[in-house]
């Protein structure tokens, strides 16, 4: 499944860590990707 990269943010989970978030345009669920220290710069 691919998601348009404007309609992703970058967040911080409560464990401190950085990660991706989208929602899926079909089904409306939330997906989570958790993010290297490069891939967080990226974004």
């Amino acid at each position: 499944m691919e998601v348009d990269i404007s309609k992703v943010k970058k967040v911080i989970l409560k464990n401190g860590r950085p990660a991706a978030e989208a929602t899926d345009p079909e089904t409306g669920v939330k997906m989570f990707k958790i993010l290297s220290a490069a891939d967080a710069a990226l974004l």
